[in-house]
């Protein structure tokens, strides 16, 4: 929810889409206040995702939602490869792929069916990045 100086702040009772439209629509009318180029959709997905990414990991632990996933290392590396050719920063793109292999770790230790240390390297994978 906003703050008194129009601030966005992620607002733990709505889920991680609810909040992404509205920061979406704040930073849509902020970028169109100050005459700027306003994210397409997709961008401000990725931006949100940068800023925020890990509320919707922590919303699948507490959901139990992480469980199996068919392919994820060829998801991950495709991925992988589309941030290295994208036109980023060496330093942005190692915290890209830094934040893909936290993902990795989490995914490995629940499909090896171990969810409290998925959690728990998760948090770690987590506090390491702050």
């Amino acid at each position: 929810m906003p703050n008194d100086d129009n601030r966005f702040t992620y607002n733990d009772t709505h889920d991680y889409e609810v909040n992404f439209k509205r920061w979406f629509q704040m930073n849509c009318k902020e970028k169109f206040d100050l005459g700027e180029e306003e994210y397409s959709e997709m961008e401000g997905k990725r931006v949100f995702n940068e800023l925020h990414g890990s509320k919707a990991v922590d919303e699948k632990l507490k959901e139990g939602g992480i469980k199996t996933y068919d392919g994820y290392q060829d998801i991950l590396n495709n991925i992988k490869s589309i941030i290295k050719t994208e036109a980023l920063t060496e330093m942005q793109k190692d915290s890209l792929l830094s934040k893909i292999k936290n993902f990795e770790i989490v995914i490995e230790e629940t499909l090896s069916g171990r969810a409290d240390e998925a959690e728990r390297a998760y948090k770690e994978a987590k506090d390491g990045e702050a």
